[in-house]
């Protein structure tokens, strides 16, 4: 939906590559919760219908283990991004986002380190 990448893991590069398909995914998942948390918290709440339709998918992808995020309510497009008349919720989401990079980050090194061990 927002197109959010996250970059910086560079330094954890060498630990993915000793996990298993199945850690690697486990690793996904847990960084999964924490952002579908942080858009749970930070949605434009109207009927709370948004807030439900959160759904998490992690799957297999040409480049690797993906995770996809994003709330399955038609409208909810609009409540994001605003419309010409409707623009109190821009970009609630797409911040929440942003701002739980370093915690994925600190998330995959801790459970890529476990792993390893």
């Amino acid at each position: 939906m927002s197109g959010v990448t996250i970059t910086g893991i560079e330094q954890t590069e060498s630990l993915f590559k000793e996990l298993t398909d199945a850690q690697v995914r486990n690793v996904a998942n847990k960084i999964g919760d924490i952002v579908v948390d942080a858009m749970s918290a930070n949605i434009a709440r109207d009927t709370g219908a948004s807030q439900k339709s959160i759904k998490k998918q992690v799957r297999k992808s040409d480049g690797g283990i993906k995770v996809s995020i994003s709330p399955h309510t038609r409208y909810y497009i609009y409540d994001e991004f605003g419309t010409s008349k409707v623009k109190n919720n821009i970009g609630k989401v797409y911040s929440a986002i942003g701002g739980m990079k370093n915690e994925c980050i600190d998330t995959a090194k801790g459970l890529a380190k476990d792993y390893v061990k």
